[in-house]
Formats: structure tokens, sequence, C-alpha cells
């Protein structure tokens, strides 16, 4: 979960009184990055690539929304908020004409504030629960191992998912690092394009609190996750309704508050569903919780998304290396760079060398079409036009899905073999962007030209 940048005058932080923050201790709040002067506030977004969003009250130089449209201009993808105890139509207006992500009233940040810092306490006291269960287990295994030896039965080999899941779905789950890496999208598209394969497939939209998928497959009347979490029967009328090449779509809660509760049963709902479906494919939040962990443990195959951002790189690093500390196998994790195109800052090679060798599919960027089809519900219009995006998602698919769901695939298609690394920025010099993938990279923590020796 990243961190969100404050900017606002001096006063504001030594009296937080005048943002409507009256007994918060800025200063003490580790998630919170703050800035007074607006260039040192635009190089720390630039910088601290943790950074997922941005609440702007100003600075001593400079009015709050001009600050807040220069980070704009800096990354579209980050959300930006402007903050003002006097909203006018002229602030919404010129909020508007930046592009920014919205306007907050005092009353707003406020309760943004404690909605926050409650989200993370609870994903904190979640992340220690998890790794309290994981030293139980290895304290119960290392007491086992130091038993009295003796006749003991064979202890019988760990199943693959394949074994474990019999007639059970194929449940894939997307995800990333941080927000925008464009997760609805794929998960929208993915669900089509294994429908196209002649199976009947669930789009779970597990984004519990933001989810819009309901708005971009044009299927507004779609039961809610809440709807099933009261009711057995919804995910199995859901099923009774589609058929082979069909998709049927479990929308997220309609209200926020529900989504805790959701969260709680979301694996539950999954396993369900994978009885009923040949294919269920999950769409994930951005904000890490204990429900990702658990929708990971109960996926077949879960595919981290990464965009052209080098946060984005760095995002999925921190994302698999938490997996790795709660013991959660990674041996399911998948990898996808999106908006892959010519002249794009990072191909599939770059972004497997800051993932140690990990092999990594390309998505291509499908451009206006994408939002221009979606915007309008018509995910089954965007499939049937050959999309580049939906060509590759559909690729990459013939690779991850089993033999028995995969369908004949042609040695083009669904047949790629992980490619070694090429020679030292061999593939960012064909594309003029050697340096800045190079440099990219390096912000990750990962210089290229080491990955690749």
């Amino acid at each position: 979960m990243g961190r969100i940048l404050l900017c606002a005058p001096c006063e504001a932080f030594a009296h937080p009184g005048v943002l409507g923050l009256p007994d918060v201790d800025l200063e003490s709040v580790d998630w919170l990055v703050l800035e007074s002067d607006e260039q040192a506030a635009r190089a720390a977004a630039s910088a601290q690539e943790e950074i997922g969003e941005a609440w702007v009250a100003g600075s001593d130089g400079m009015e709050a929304v001009n600050v807040a449209a220069a980070l704009r201009a800096d990354d579209a993808q980050m959300p930006v908020y402007v903050v003002s105890s006097d909203v006018s139509g002229s602030l919404c207006s010129r909020a508007r004409a930046a592009g920014l992500s919205g306007v907050l009233t005092l009353e707003g940040l406020s309760r943004r504030f404690s909605d926050e810092r409650g989200k993370r306490r609870r994903l904190a006291d979640a992340l220690a629960g998890l790794e309290a269960d994981l030293e139980a287990s290895l304290a119960e295994q290392a007491g086992a191992e130091r038993q009295p030896s003796g006749p003991v039965a064979p202890t019988p080999a760990a199943p693959s998912p394949a074994e474990e899941r019999g007639a059970r779905g194929y449940v894939l789950t997307v995800l990333s690092g941080s927000g925008g890496a464009g997760k609805s999208t794929v998960a929208a598209v993915a669900a089509h394009a294994a429908a196209a394969k002649g199976h009947r497939v669930l789009l779970f939209d597990a984004d519990l609190q933001f989810g819009d998928l309901a708005c971009l497959t044009g299927d507004s009347t779609a039961p809610t996750a809440d709807d099933a979490v009261g009711d057995a029967r919804v995910v199995a009328d859901l099923a009774a309704r589609v058929e082979g090449g069909g998709v049927a779509l479990l929308a997220a809660p309609q209200r926020l508050e529900q989504a805790e509760v959701v969260a709680a049963h979301a694996a539950s709902l999954v396993d369900a569903a994978a009885s009923l479906f040949d294919v269920v494919v999950v769409n994930t939040g951005a904000s890490w919780a204990e429900c990702h962990a658990a929708l990971i443990e109960c996926s077949d195959r879960a595919l981290f998304l990464i965009d052209q951002r080098a946060s984005s790189v760095r995002a999925c690093r921190h994302a698999v290396e938490l997996c790795a500390r709660l013991g959660i196998a990674t041996g399911t994790f998948s990898y996808a760079v999106n908006r892959c195109k010519r002249g794009a800052l990072f191909t599939s090679l770059d972004v497997a060398c800051a993932l140690q060798g990990a092999h990594v599919h390309e998505l291509k960027d499908g451009g206006s079409d994408v939002e221009e089809l979606l915007g309008a519900g018509d995910a089954r219009e965007l499939l049937h036009s050959k999309n580049a995006l939906c060509s590759s998602v559909s690729e990459m698919l013939d690779e991850l899905l089993p033999q028995s769901l995969a369908g004949a695939a042609s040695p083009a298609r669904g047949k790629r073999k992980a490619k070694a690394a090429p020679a030292a920025g061999r593939a960012s010099r064909k594309r003029g962007r050697k340096g800045l993938a190079d440099a990219a990279l390096a912000a990750c923590g990962m210089h290229v030209a080491e990955a690749r020796s």
C-alpha cells in the first residue's frame, strides 16, 4: 500500500486544524509524505515511487489547484485531489480542466484521512495475524521433526494444482502492486477471451470498494458479491443461466461499507464458483489486504500485471516479497507487462530482468478502442474487433490455461518459450531507449547490465 503525499503550507502542518485534522500529529503519520514547497512536492512524487496518491491544500508559494495540476501533469496515473475550505463552482471547473481526481472539502479530507488510517490499521492487524499463523505452523513443523525416529508412514507428495482441481474450474486472479496497471480491463478481456474458447466463465469483481466491471461489461443488472454472501443460490443461479462460451458477472458491492463483510468470504465465493464454472477470472483492488492472500491461495494462477511505469515494477516486487514473507507459495505466479507498443519504456525482457529472470508475458497496447468500447460497456464488441490487446490476452491464456481448457493452439500461438536474456542493452538499443529503460529499472534497484549478465 503506497504512501500519500500531502502538500500544504507550513502553517497547516504546525496547526492541522486548518486542514480539518485538529487532533492529528501529521509528523508522526508514517504513511504521509509532507511537503510545503511545490517543487519539493513534485520532486517527492517523482522520486518516491511508493507514493500512490496526493492531497493538495496548497503550498507556501502557490495556489492549491495549480500545485495539483502540476502533479497531474507529471504523472497522469496518480490520483490527485485538491483540498479547499471553500469549494466553489470555479474551483471545480478548474479541477476538471486540469484532469484532477476530485475536490475535497475539509470535512471530506478528514473522512478520507480517517478511512485511510483505519484501512491501514486493519491491514497491519491482518498481516500480523498471518505472520503469527505462519510462525506457529513453522514451530509445529519443527517440533514434529524433533520427534523420536521410528517407523513412520510416508508423507504423500503435495498434489499439484491440476490434481487438486479435479473437476474444479480453473481460477485466474489478476493482481498488481499498484493502481492503474489495467487489472479491470485485462480481467474483463481475459474472461471474454476464455468464453470465446468455449468455456463457461464467471468474472468476479473482487475490487470490493471501487470495482467497475459492471460498467465495463455493460451488465448493470448483475448480482453483487454481497448478494452472494447473503444467499448461496446466487452463484448457482448464475451458473444455471450461462452456457458454454458465455460470461457471467458477479459484481462488486454497490455500497462501500459492504466491502469488509465480503472480503472475509471472497475465497469461499471463488471456491463455490469454481465448482460450477469452467473458468473463474477474479479482478482485485489496488490496496493489498488479507483478502488478496486468501484469493491467491485459492487460485490456480495469480497473474501480476505491470504497466509502463517504473513504480509499477517496484510495486510488483514489493507485493511478491510480501507474499514470500507470508509463506504464500509463488509457484503459481505469472507476470505480464501491459500496454506494450513500439517505443514503450519497458518490454517483457526488461521487466524479467527486474524480477530476477521470471518469464513475463507482453500484452499489447489496444489503443483508444479499449477505452471507448469498455467505456460503452461493450466488452464483447472489443473482443470481436480483433484488438491487439485482446489477441495478446488470448495468446497468454493459451499458455496459462491447462491443456484441457486452452484448446488447440497453433505453433504460433500459446507455445512461446521463455527467452534467454540477450546481451546487455540489446533490446533497448533496438528501440533507441536503452538509457530510459536502464534508468527506470535502476530506480527499482535493478541495473539492467547486471541483471542481464
